[in-house]
């Protein structure tokens, strides 16, 4: 995970992303990147199955959502 942190965000994967989102790592950062992601195929997937990246993405805490305005599109 420590790999992840490091790297650039514009060289995430969509399976680097899930890992990141599921730890609730850098959200501000990566929600708005993985909801790009989504809109172009709503089932990425990374390593575990088709749609895990909406999965992460989905189950964030109501609370998440309010602090990153700039995930709205997901939301709204």
């Amino acid at each position: 995970m420590r790999e992840l942190r490091c790297k650039p965000i514009g060289g995430l994967t969509v399976e680097d992303m899930r890992l990141l989102i599921r730890q609730d790592v850098g959200l501000a950062y990566l929600l708005p990147l993985a909801v790009e992601v989504l809109r172009v195929d709503p089932l990425a997937e990374g390593d575990m199955y088709e749609g895990d990246l909406l999965a992460a993405v989905l189950t964030r805490s109501a609370e998440v959502w309010r602090r990153s305005p700039n995930s709205h599109g997901m939301s709204g």
